[in-house]
């Protein structure tokens, strides 16, 4: 089973606060639970029984403009885990009733305590399918030894130039890595939607079509 990043208690506890408030304050009414306002104000990562949590959450990283560069030139040798970088974002699953239906995007580097973590927050098809991509890499339905790696971590890997989001899959010990294809342009061959790919596959994939322009 893949776990995700390391994320303190008092992150997610200042992020599911500020997503609280904004839901109190009726900026985002479709994840307002029915009944009292106090449905959600004690909304936490871990809390039991209350109808409004956060589920899942990631660590965001990308590949830079030097990676895409020498992917394009088929030049990026060795692992994905040589060429992906930290964001400094974390994804956030949102799930009314236990189902996701919002994710939430905040940052991990604040100058004060005071400074808002949170910077996005949609109602959006996305929260399900990154849900369901780290169910369907903890099931392991591929039998795939790096998502069974004892030290397996997941992570979400977006490439906006490619218009791509995925579950990155790495296992430090093993020295390799998996994508699961999350979203992709629908006239990908090779990024298709749930496939399970090596670094290579994956590399090859975002070869098959050239870049928006303006867009890292």
């Amino acid at each position: 089973m893949a776990r995700s990043d390391h994320v303190p208690t008092d992150a997610l506890n200042k992020v599911a606060g500020e997503v609280a408030d904004l839901i109190g304050r009726g900026l985002a009414k479709g994840l307002r639970p029915s009944g009292a306002p106090e449905a959600f104000e004690s909304l936490t990562g871990g809390a039991g029984g209350q109808p409004l949590n956060i589920g899942d959450t990631l660590s965001v990283w990308r590949l830079d403009a030097a990676a895409l560069k020498r992917v394009r030139e088929s030049a990026a040798e060795g692992d994905l885990s040589r060429w992906a970088v930290p964001s400094e974002l974390l994804f956030h699953v949102i799930l009314l009733n236990k189902e996701p239906v919002a994710f939430a995007r905040s940052r991990t580097r604040l100058e004060s305590l005071d400074e808002k973590a949170l910077c996005q927050l949609n109602e959006s098809p996305l929260a399900g399918l990154v849900s369901d991509a780290v169910e369907r890499v903890n099931r392991n339905e591929w039998r795939d030894p790096v998502a069974a790696a004892p030290d397996a971590v997941a992570r979400l890997l977006e490439v906006p130039s490619y218009q791509f989001r995925g579950l990155w899959v790495f296992s430090e010990a093993r020295e390799e890595s998996r994508v699961l294809v999350i979203k992709a342009p629908a006239r990908s061959r090779k990024l298709r939607w749930g496939g399970l790919l090596t670094t290579e596959q994956f590399f090859e994939g975002l070869r098959e079509r050239r870049p928006l322009g303006g867009i890292s």
